[in-house]
């Protein structure tokens, strides 16, 4: 499962020593545990003596081959993380959410609307980040005017009804508007130049880059999504 989830993280990119260093550092700036973080290279230090051996056994250019059995070898010297598990999160405060849907608000192309949707469910539901990229139209229920259940999926394929309403459920109708009423995933990916990718949805590690963005664009400190459904949480406490 490591592997599987920095194959598609590495994206067909050169298997080096760098990358791999690099992937330990993005894995700690998720706020993964050292244990997790060695886990996954352990994992991946294994992988690069396979691909080495693998290297002989195929018909490949001598140049290519030696190559690749080089990278492999740097690879397993990459050294495990040290320290203790970073900050764990924080509460988002109201007014920061403020200033993230005026951030999207501001950007008039269907990434604005569309982002305005995922961050105001995230903070009515306290979803998932997974749970929001995997969300499809059939889960998304109108129950009144401006008002949503919402069928999530979770771990262990165990699925809760979110109830949407206010303004979440605003941010997702002008979303659904936009988007049309084709079966599959509520949330498409948007290419640079503002299309939508209508069938393409939006994966974990995109939707991480759009929260980094419109973050920096509100000038408010940084988040993860976790962050959300930490509040959410929060918010149901102080609540009673």
């Amino acid at each position: 499962a490591d592997l599987r989830v920095f194959e598609g993280w590495r994206d067909n990119r050169p298997m080096t020593k760098l990358l791999v260093e690099e992937y330990a550092a993005y894995l700690q700036r998720e706020g993964r545990s050292p244990n997790t973080v060695n886990r996954v290279l352990a994992a991946i230090r294994w992988w690069a003596r396979k691909i080495g051996d693998l290297a002989f056994e195929q018909k490949l250019d001598s140049s290519i081959r030696e190559e690749i059995v080089v990278q492999s070898a740097r690879i397993a010297t990459v050294k495990d993380v040290t320290g203790s598990r970073g900050q764990k999160g924080r509460h988002i405060e109201s007014g920061e959410l403020s200033a993230l849907m005026r951030a999207c608000a501001e950007d008039k192309s269907p990434a604005g609307i569309r982002d305005s949707a995922i961050i105001g469910l995230a903070w009515a539901t306290g979803m998932r980040r997974a749970e929001l990229a995997s969300l499809s139209l059939a889960d998304i229920i109108p129950v009144g005017e401006n008002e949503y259940d919402v069928i999530v999926h979770g771990k262990g394929d165990k699925f809760r009804t979110a109830y949407v309403y206010n303004g979440a459920a605003l941010a997702l109708a002008d979303w659904l508007t936009l988007r049309g009423q084709e079966e599959g995933l509520v949330f498409w990916a948007i290419n640079s130049g503002g299309r939508i990718q209508t069938g393409h949805g939006v994966g974990t590690e995109a939707l991480a880059q759009m929260l980094a963005k419109r973050v920096e664009q509100a000038g408010i400190s940084s988040m993860m999504w976790h962050d959300f459904r930490r509040t959410f949480a929060g918010n149901l406490l102080d609540s009673g």
